[in-house]
């Protein structure tokens, strides 16, 4: 009789715990139907000769919780005729971002195509959500620093200039470099990485709360120099996008540039805690720039305080330096 007992009381556990993953798989698949579909629609100049107003165009899709795609995969879905695209774009109850890669040597085409790209959409009844900030993708810039727009241009180079530094795009060398601006305070901080035949050598500016500037220089071994390339090539960088369009008024920004073999590329990001945002890029440029933090000597370092990256950053730098 116990042993019949014993039986039936096993089956019934069991039949608790199948109901209770398909209740939980349910709620999964119902969360995951919740996510509506984004539609992407990236524009750029490319030739007068290619399209009306030298347009090229190329629809992706994704999750609204997803990254957006780097620009390898869009340019690889490029378009010349609108109307190719069109139906795609009205298919469906999704939520359509305009997207806009610019090349500011053909700032006259730039607004032409921009117009000309809002009429189409307005002429073929297709509403979109807003329309982004422009991007920048390997295009040229006479400041300091490649900005993602004027403002940001002018910004960054106005703190990259206070470090004695200049542009990097037409060294003809091998270069990284990684700006760091925390909100709310005066304190921002700059390392940049210059490839030499024995290793390279590093640069560390730091600015503090009271608005004094120094600057440090040390020598890098060929290891060294090498950790940091591995993650550039870990998160792709050439190919990420320029800015995922996001600033908030708290948080941080970093900002990587990087010129080798005259190719010039530069990721900027707002908030790289990755692990409250998911966004695109934003992992990545946590550990590039984190990358960059293990060459500068931790005593070395401005210790930033409160919530910021950088702060965290050091903390993960500390403890792996115990743990070995």
């Amino acid at each position: 009789m116990k042993k019949t007992l014993l039986i039936v009381l096993v089956l019934l556990i069991a039949a608790g715990c199948c109901a209770g993953l398909l209740i939980y798989k349910n709620r999964a698949d119902q969360t995951s139907s919740y996510l509506r579909t984004e539609t992407l629609l990236y524009f750029w100049y490319e030739d007068d000769n290619i399209s009306p107003e030298g347009a090229r165009y190329a629809v992706m899709t994704k999750k609204e919780n997803e990254p957006q795609p780097n620009l390898r995969r869009v340019y690889k879905k490029a378009e010349t005729g609108f109307e190719k695209i069109s139906d795609e774009l009205k298919s469906g109850d999704r939520i359509i971002r305009v997207i806009q890669i610019y090349n500011p040597e053909k700032a006259e085409e730039t607004v032409n195509n921009e117009s000309y790209v809002t009429e189409l959409l307005r002429k073929h009844n297709i509403n979109f959500a807003r329309f982004e900030s422009r991007i920048i993708d390997n295009a040229p810039s006479v400041s300091v620093i490649q900005g993602v727009d004027l403002y940001n241009d002018n910004f960054y180079s106005g703190l990259l200039e206070n470090f004695g530094e200049k542009t990097i795009r037409d060294s003809g060398g091998e270069i990284y470099r990684c700006l760091y601006v925390p909100s709310m305070t005066a304190a921002y901080d700059m390392i940049k990485v210059t490839v030499t035949k024995s290793g390279g050598e590093l640069v560390y500016g730091m600015r503090d709360h009271d608005e004094n500037i120094t600057t440090k220089t040390y020598n890098l071994t060929k290891d060294q120099v090498n950790g940091l390339k591995e993650a550039f090539e870990n998160a792709d960088f050439w190919h990420t996008l320029v800015t995922d369009n996001t600033l908030g008024s708290d948080g941080d920004r970093c900002v990587i540039e990087a010129v080798k073999n005259g190719r010039y590329h530069i990721m900027d990001r707002w908030a790289t805690d990755y692990d409250r945002s998911g966004r695109s890029g934003a992992k990545e440029c946590y550990e590039i720039s984190k990358a960059f933090r293990k060459l500068v000597p931790i005593e070395d370092q401005y210790a930033f305080g409160g919530s910021f990256s950088a702060e965290r950053q050091q903390n993960e730098i500390k403890e792996e330096m115990m743990n070995n």
